[in-house]
């Protein structure tokens, strides 16, 4: 973890195998981490700096994005050719939706 106002390092929070990328809702202060490694997301409390959840999604997850408005994460999940959608609220894969050959990255309209 930095300190924005400082740039320094203040924390380390220990998540899953080959963290890849993060993204944060900013109307919830949750921090979500794809770990490549493991085939999980780490959800973070912003406020107590702890993991509240590890998600199971498809194989090889890297870009990931938010929704802050319907509170809807996105998952690229590369080797599954598919992104998992996630509903912020209760932490469950909603749907999944294929898409092309190896996704990797994930943008959002919100």
């Amino acid at each position: 973890m930095i300190d924005g106002s400082t740039n320094s390092e203040v924390g380390t929070i220990n998540v899953g195998t080959y963290p890849c990328c993060v993204a944060v809702n900013v109307k919830t202060n949750r921090i979500y981490v794809t770990n490549a490694g493991d085939n999980t997301v780490s959800v973070i409390d912003g406020a107590s700096n702890r993991i509240v959840d590890t998600l199971n999604v498809g194989k090889w997850p890297l870009g990931v994005g938010v929704n802050p408005n319907t509170n809807r994460i996105y998952i690229a999940n590369q080797k599954d050719n598919n992104v998992s959608v996630i509903d912020g609220s209760s932490n469950h894969i909603v749907k999944t939706v294929d898409v092309g050959s190896s996704p990797s990255g994930v943008a959002v309209n919100p």
